[in-house]
């Protein structure tokens, strides 16, 4: 007889998902998909003869009775804490991992640790974080700093004396406090150096900020630039057609200092069109970028051309920036980094790019991933340098979207996944020797394919009622 409901189906599914795909393919298309029917199978495989419900609330201590797949039951509470779809999971996901936990100890797997320690840092639960920070050793001492930081960020967020030492000391900038006054009502604005830092003489650098209907954001931005301590620089501001009402902000940014170089698209093209252009006119023997809503620690510079200077084989170096708000309220997400490496701000030698690389590609997004990842392949990892553990950004995030739905690191839309897909493919080929990497600013055809609606503006995805998918390679 046939599955007469949902759970019934998941259930007689089981063997066959479980022998075909095991756990970890469930939880791939659980993200892909955002599907609750994926959760009912990983819950039903952690559980076996759990009949399927979409509320997850006292799931640990339902799973105390039977014995466990501790493989499901951890990707369960991983797939509640990084892809929520309804109110009660992150508690649900928190309680699983509590569990785990007492079974596992140290031995949960790292993947599982950092998501524990996020939720509980963020639902401000300081004694099981002081538990966890004895069971977790694996955990590095960053990692500690920056719940400490979040932790005392969100239990008194107007007391800046209690927990902005935290702050400075996570990030590593003990050699900055807060000014009095900024160019916007916000402490990212506020943040200037102790002690005033120039250096010598050395090769010039640019910097490439693009921006498109600017606020004051903009101005707290071109002053961190302004304010570097590697004062061999030009900075391109590429406006990208913004309407007349955004001159002022523009003129008064340009007016700060005769190394701002403000450039006007005619039209609007999207960033990477705006990058090209600075690109193309740039004066410098290397070149980097800001966006033009972020800050740059007064040493930015500095610290990251030092690499290239020292190792002449080196073509390109990446550092990491922080993720909070304009007040420093931290970006803290079970599974996304409170650092990150930014594509924005690579540093690269001007030349020797312009090439064997050539300009971005101009997509609506993602094109500063290809380009970097197009760098990797050409020339190998052993020539560029991840500068790790060295924070030289403030990558600013709106008030309210932390907890965005588009702030995942498990899911992507489907433009973009099929864009990463077809430009790994031809990164690929690169790698082979089979194409170029050499991409011009207008190329006279596309080296690959990218969906429509990441190369035209207002492109509606396309519906189907009925879609049938063969793989006919096994006939």
């Amino acid at each position: 007889m046939a599955p007469a409901t949902l759970a019934e189906y998941v259930e007689s599914a089981l063997p066959h998902v479980a022998a075909r795909s095991g756990t970890g393919a469930v939880l791939d298309n659980t993200f892909r998909f955002r599907s609750r029917t994926g959760r009912l199978l990983l819950a039903a495989l952690a559980c076996p003869g759990r009949r399927g419900t979409d509320d997850y609330t006292g799931f640990d201590a339902r799973a105390a009775s039977t014995e466990l797949n501790l493989a499901a039951y951890c990707d369960l509470a991983y797939a509640l804490a990084a892809q929520p779809l309804g109110d009660g999971d992150h508690r649900a996901a928190l309680a699983m991992y509590g569990r785990a936990t007492k079974l596992l100890g140290n031995a949960l797997p790292e993947r599982d640790q950092i998501a524990h320690v996020r939720l509980a840092a963020l639902h401000g639960d300081t004694a099981q974080l002081e538990r966890l920070r004895g069971t977790y050793a694996r955990m590095p001492a960053t990692w500690w700093k920056a719940v400490d930081y979040a932790v005392l960020r969100a239990a008194a967020p107007a007391d800046t004396g209690r927990w902005l030492p935290a702050f400075l000391d996570f990030a590593g900038w003990r050699d900055l406090e807060l000014a009095g006054t900024g160019p916007e009502d916000n402490l990212l604005s506020r943040l200037v150096p102790k002690k005033d830092r120039a250096v010598g003489d050395g090769p010039l650098v640019s910097v490439v900020m693009t921006c498109f209907r600017p606020g004051p954001e903009l101005l707290t931005a071109v002053r961190s630039v302004l304010a570097q301590s590697w004062r061999r620089f030009e900075l391109l501001l590429v406006d990208d057609a913004s309407e007349p009402e955004y001159d002022a902000v523009l003129l008064e940014a340009a007016g700060l200092d005769e190394r701002v170089r403000l450039l006007r698209q005619r039209t609007n093209g999207g960033t990477y069109r705006a990058r090209n252009r600075a690109m193309g006119v740039a004066a410098g023997a290397f070149i980097t970028g800001l966006d033009s809503d972020d800050w740059a620690h007064p040493r930015w510079l500095e610290r990251q051309i030092a690499p290239l200077l020292a190792e002449p084989n080196l073509v390109m170096t990446v550092a990491e920036g922080i993720r909070c708000t304009a007040d420093l309220e931290p970006a803290v997400s079970p599974v996304l980094r409170l650092t990150e490496p930014r594509s924005t701000s690579i540093m690269y030698r001007t030349a020797l790019i312009r090439e064997r690389i050539g300009f971005y590609d101009t997509v609506l997004k993602s094109g500063d991933t290809e380009f970097k990842l197009r760098i990797q392949r050409h020339f190998g990892k052993h020539r560029v340098r991840v500068m790790y553990g060295d924070f030289l950004t403030v990558v600013r995030q709106r008030e309210g979207s932390l907890s965005d739905g588009d702030v995942s690191a498990a899911w992507v839309t489907p433009e973009r996944f099929a864009y990463n897909s077809a430009f790994r493919q031809w990164h690929k080929r690169i790698q082979q020797s089979k194409a170029k990497s050499l991409l011009p600013a207008s190329p006279p055809e596309r080296p690959f394919p990218a969906p429509r609606g990441l190369l035209e503006r207002g492109v509606e995805s396309e519906r189907f009622d009925l879609v049938v998918a063969a793989d006919w390679r096994r006939l």
